[in-house]
């Protein structure tokens, strides 16, 4: 059955809105930089202005990681929660944050310095600690059934609060390297860089593509195991792909920017208020839509007590939390359980 395409004009002004935020990215902070001068700096791009490095080597890097970071976690909420049939499934469920704050963590308490590829070793530390918790939960539940979510999901939780609880052990052994670990626990942008980008770009706009063009299958395992292997899915190998792609883009983004609550929650169920349920209108208008809240907590992160910041995670906790309760009151729930709206 086709579905009418509803999501033209949402999507060209959830972009032109992108847009919009972006522009008030680079030009608001401490020195603010009007229309004017910000389109000169950009056109000519003269080195020396004070301005342009400014924007070029604050700003900018700051904004597309952002953007990146906001992209990769709202389209990994969508991935879980279609994969799991769970409209309260997040990035973070299997132990992704937990994984990458232990690692962190450890990173940090061994007094690992390098760097790579302009990942610092805590990132790093994030990366493989996020990576060897999905490794543990794979090996225990999601490569032989698929069909055993369920237990998926409780070992995520179970494994999130054992992760955690590691990770208050190696705090309490060193106090001064809780300080460090907590504001990156919560999320920044400050450390931005062009590397970063680099590093996140291509890994984006490759999940981005993957299951733009996978929409069906997404569509299928909304519908239940049973009716998507009836209708000709691999159910096991394909949730099992989604679930690791998703979780290699969440795990990615908290490398970078750290852990950053509520926008792979959030964004998927005010989307779908708009497209329905259908993954081939909800994506495209997921993407947009995760990386301007994104900029939009960078920005009040910012402004809100200047020169100092505020950490995003908690901008998008503080923010996100009300909006979900509102959004849960006027909808009840999101139609995610194989509706098609």
């Amino acid at each position: 059955m086709k579905y009418p395409d509803r999501t033209g004009a949402p999507v060209l002004s959830a972009w032109l809105l992108l847009g919009l935020i972006f522009l008030l990215s680079l030009s608001l902070g401490a020195v603010n930089i009007g229309p004017g001068r910000l389109l000169s700096v950009l056109i000519r791009g003269d080195r020396s202005n004070t301005d342009w490095i400014i924007i070029m080597k604050l700003r900018l890097p700051r904004a597309l990681q952002a953007s990146l970071t906001g992209i990769c976690l709202a389209l990994g909420g969508t991935v879980f929660q279609a994969v799991f049939r769970n409209p309260m499934a997040e990035p973070y469920i299997l132990g992704i944050s937990s994984g990458a704050a232990l690692g962190a963590s450890m990173t940090v308490f061994a007094g690992f310095s390098f760097s790579f590829w302009g990942i610092s070793a805590l990132g790093i530390g994030a990366f493989a600690g996020a990576g060897l918790s999905l490794l543990i939960l794979f090996l225990f539940f999601g490569i032989r059934r698929y069909s055993n979510r369920i237990g998926l999901l409780l070992g995520g939780v179970v494994l999130s609060f054992f992760l955690s609880s590691f990770m208050s052990l190696i705090l309490s052994m060193d106090r001064d390297l809780a300080s460090s670990i907590l504001f990156w626990s919560m999320g920044s942008f400050t450390a931005a860089s062009w590397d970063k980008i680099f590093f996140l770009s291509p890994l984006t706009l490759a999940g981005v593509f993957f299951f733009l063009t996978r929409s069906n299958a997404l569509n299928l395992l909304t519908t239940g195991e049973e009716t998507a292997h009836t209708l000709g899915l691999n159910v096991r190998k394909k949730g099992n792909l989604f679930l690791l792609a998703a979780s290699l883009l969440t795990a990615a983004a908290v490398a970078c920017s750290g852990t950053i609550g509520f926008i792979g929650l959030l964004v998927p169920h005010g989307v779908r208020l708009i497209t329905g349920a259908h993954h081939r209108r909800l994506l495209p208008l997921v993407v947009p839509c995760g990386a301007g809240l994104m900029l939009l907590a960078d920005l009040l992160a910012r402004a809100v007590h200047p020169p100092m910041e505020i950490p995003v995670g908690v901008i998008t906790g503080l923010l996100g939390a009300p909006l979900f309760l509102f959004l849960l009151k006027r909808n009840g729930s999101a139609p995610v359980m194989g509706e098609r709206s």
